[in-house]
C-alpha cells in the first residue's frame, strides 16, 4: 500500500510541475527560446518562438527588447537549421521576424535601431532588411492606392 501512496505522491508532483512550467510569462518564454538555441535545441526554440506569435495576448506582452530577441531568434533559426537554403520555412521565419519588429517598432523605433546597431554586422544586415520590410506592412492599405487607378475609367 505504501508503494500506491508513493506513486500517487510522484504523480501529484508530476502534474504540480507541468502546472507551473505552463504558467511562463511571455518575457521567460524568450529567456528560455534564448537558452534553448544556445544548447542547438532548434526545434524547441522553435517552439517556443511560434506559440509566443500564436497567442496574441502574451504576444502583445512583450517589450521592444523582447520582440527585437524573438526576431533575432526567428532568423538565427534559419541560418542554424537550414544552412542559408532558403525554404518555407525560412519564408515564415523571415514573415514572423518582420511581424515582431514591426510590433516593435510600434512602441519605440529608436530602441529597435538602437538593438539591431548593437548585432554583429551579419545579424544587423538581415534585421535591418526585415525591419525596413515591417515598416512597409504598417502602412494603412488605403494610403498605397495611386491617384491613376482611382480614375481609371474616366477615360
Amino acid at each position: 500500500m505504501t508503494a500506491l501512496k508513493k506513486l500517487c505522491l510522484c504523480m501529484l508532483a508530476a502534474v504540480a510541475v507541468l502546472g507551473c512550467a505552463h504558467d511562463r510569462t511571455p518575457a521567460q518564454t524568450v529567456a528560455d527560446a534564448r537558452i534553448e538555441y544556445e544548447s542547438l535545441n532548434y526545434g524547441r526554440c522553435q517552439n517556443l518562438c511560434d506559440g509566443l506569435l500564436a497567442d496574441s495576448a502574451k504576444f502583445n506582452e512583450l517589450n521592444v527588447g523582447q520582440l527585437c530577441v524573438l526576431a533575432e531568434l526567428y532568423t538565427l533559426l534559419d541560418s542554424a537549421a537550414n544552412h542559408n537554403k532558403p525554404t518555407t520555412v525560412a519564408d515564415v521565419n523571415d514573415a514572423n521576424a518582420a511581424r515582431c519588429l514591426g510590433r516593435a517598432r510600434q512602441l519605440d523605433a529608436d530602441s529597435v535601431d538602437a538593438f539591431i546597431s548593437r548585432l554583429p554586422a551579419e545579424a544587423a544586415t538581415r534585421l535591418a532588411v526585415l525591419n525596413r520590410v515591417s515598416t512597409y506592412l504598417n502602412i494603412p492599405r488605403d494610403s498605397l492606392v495611386v491617384e491613376d487607378e482611382l480614375h481609371s475609367d474616366s477615360i
